[in-house]
């Protein structure tokens, strides 16, 4: 199935719930995806963002810069753009 983690980093979020794991593509019910809630899926990115910035300091890699060179390349093109 497309949908199981790649990577060794990726986050799971799933519920225990009797018909799964289903693994199907189509389903009438869906109660594992609308039972999912809004915070948890906030929680699980937060935690990604938590990892990727300690994976990127330990690499000497700084975040600051790599942002300030997309928003002053976004700056540029919003002055830009005719509307």
């Amino acid at each position: 199935p497309l949908w199981l983690p790649f990577g060794k980093h990726d986050v799971v979020i799933k519920k225990e719930l009797p018909c799964s794991p289903c693994n199907r593509a189509i389903c009438k019910y869906h109660e594992c995806m609308e039972s999912i809630t809004t915070d948890e899926v906030f929680k699980a990115v937060r935690a990604q963002i938590v990892y990727i910035r300690q994976k990127r300091k330990i690499k000497g890699r700084s975040i600051e810069k790599k942002n300030t060179g997309v928003l002053g390349l976004h700056e540029k093109t919003k002055k830009n753009h005719r509307c």
